[in-house]
């Protein structure tokens, strides 16, 4: 029996340095980081303390791990850019995140918005993590880690003149959101044993 405890400690010490390792690593060699100047331009900068703290946070879960792991394993760049104006924040193209500090502030102005925002949405009295979490699954690297299909939000109609319209599909972007909510932020606040996400469009839409 002792022999066996001993074992498992020492299989759960390596574990755990593993992943301390990932994550590290990640932060080290895999992350990039960008701000805007006062006339809007976006130029390289060192990722805040503050910033890497919700990042490791992320990281310790496990859709986090998988994320963190795909990442090093695919030798993908994640971009972090620190959002001129509140309201850019929280969206993601490619293998970038744009976020901001100020999520009190841009949730008031997410309710300016959107005044019927459905009942279980969960957005109130969040952290940066929960948002980043999100994000994540909007991301390429995201999506390879738990082998999803790329949500094309354009699609294209031939007319009677033989033309091709190229049209933007809200019907799509709602499925890009539903999964991003369900399988990475719900994934991340179970977790955290916060209050998952509910709602995004309209009530109970999200489970």
């Amino acid at each position: 029996m002792k022999k066996l405890l001993f074992s498992i400690l020492i299989f759960t010490s390596l574990s755990s340095f593993a992943v301390n390792s990932d994550i590290d690593i990640f932060i080290e060699n895999h992350i990039e980081h960008f701000n805007y100047d006062s006339e809007g331009d976006e130029f390289a900068s060192k990722a805040p303390e503050s910033l890497i703290k919700y990042i490791r946070k992320f990281a310790e879960s496990p859709i986090g791990k998988i994320v963190i792991r795909t990442t090093i394993e695919n030798d993908v760049t994640v971009g972090f850019i620190q959002g001129f104006y509140v309201d850019d924040a929280f969206q993601a193209f490619d293998n970038t995140i744009v976020y901001t500090f100020e999520i009190e502030k841009w949730y008031e102005n997410k309710l300016i918005e959107f005044p019927d925002l459905p009942k279980g949405a969960n957005l109130h009295n969040i952290e940066l993590d929960v948002l980043l979490a999100h994000e994540f699954g909007h991301t390429g690297v995201g999506r390879i880690a738990l082998g999803l299909s790329v949500i094309d939000p354009y699609v294209s109609t031939s007319v009677s003149t033989g033309n091709v319209v190229t049209t933007f599909s809200r019907k799509k972007i709602r499925q890009e959101e539903l999964r991003a909510a369900r399988l990475f932020e719900n994934a991340y606040r179970t977790f955290r044993n916060i209050p998952l996400r509910r709602s995004y469009y309209v009530e109970n839409d999200v489970l």
